[in-house]
């Protein structure tokens, strides 16, 4: 059985080590591993674009609560413990206690057992003060990510009500749309069928074969 966390952690090493893209990276990791099913393909692009896209609030959170902070943290260390808490704050269906655990199974599979205790420490208290809504940011730059001198660009060129509108925007998760067969079946009935499925679909309020 492939260890999807264990490659996200590849990937992300791969990132910082070669200054790769993400993406690119990401890509010839499904290419590579196309055999895995699509939920867990999924959940590779997912969390290797979500960690490094994060990366500002990652660290920040983690400062806070780290008695180590991230700048002396081991390179192996710190992406595991940012994995984690991108789970933790930024996808829901995942339990933080199954986060906070597969933190600790990969310190000890990446042979770093002795630092085990370290990072079980650290997530437990990033998934404590989270469930708490405890986790706060200085400023809109780093709740979203962005870096110093784009934000500098973007305020200096908008202002600093429309930056934020801005960044919230483009943090926001965009809608997906499928554009129904009906040969094959009608938007209702395929919306129902997604239902069942426990996914949440609607009629697009545009064409009559639109579904959101």
């Amino acid at each position: 059985m492939t260890d999807i966390r264990n490659l996200v952690l590849d990937i992300l090493a791969e990132n910082e080590n070669t200054g790769a893209h993400i993406s690119d990276i990401v890509l010839s990791v499904q290419e590579k591993y196309a055999f895995l099913e699509e939920r867990d393909r999924a959940f590779i692009k997912l969390v290797s674009s979500g960690v490094v896209g994060k990366k500002i609030a990652l660290d920040h959170v983690i400062d806070n609560l780290s008695s180590v902070k991230t700048v002396k943290m081991k390179p192996v260390i710190l992406h595991i413990i940012r994995m984690a808490c991108f789970e933790i704050l930024y996808m829901d269906h995942i339990p933080a206690r199954a986060s906070v655990n597969e933190a600790v199974r990969l310190t000890k599979k990446r042979h770093m057992t002795g630092l085990s205790g370290f990072v079980n420490a650290v997530t437990r208290k990033i998934a404590a003060l989270h469930e708490s809504g405890g986790i706060t940011f200085p400023n809109d730059r780093i709740r979203y990510s962005c870096p110093e001198y784009i934000y500098g660009l973007l305020i200096s060129g908008y202002g600093k009500e429309k930056t934020e509108g801005i960044l919230k925007s483009l943090d926001q998760k965009k809608p997906l749309y499928l554009r129904v067969n009906s040969l094959k079946c009608s938007v209702s009935e395929l919306e129902e069928i997604l239902k069942k499925e426990g996914i949440d679909a609607r009629k697009a309020p545009f064409g009559n074969y639109a579904l959101a």
